[in-house]
């Protein structure tokens, strides 16, 4: 990667963990394509469930020459995978 990874959290506290995870996936990414210039990503827990739990969202920008490929990943009230691990 040319710039260095940025890791964002929103409406949740900093998580070393979560950060450390997401630094691993984004050395894999390194394999796949050389090319990548940019990659940030956010962390954010945009509505406040109580009686389901945080629910989490997670927004991946990735810079490639002539692209910028977006991806975004919503927990749902309906899987079993509301934590962040």
């Amino acid at each position: 990667m040319q710039l260095p990874l940025q890791i964002s959290f929103r409406n949740m506290p900093h998580s070393d963990e979560i950060e450390d995870t997401i630094y691993e996936i984004a050395t894999v990414l390194e394999v796949f394509s050389k090319h990548i210039m940019r990659c940030r990503v956010v962390v954010d827990v945009p509505h406040r469930h109580h009686e389901h739990g945080n629910l989490f969202q997670v927004r991946i920008d990735i810079t490639v020459p002539g692209e910028e490929l977006v991806m975004n990943r919503e927990s749902s009230q309906h899987t079993p995978y509301k934590d962040m691990q």
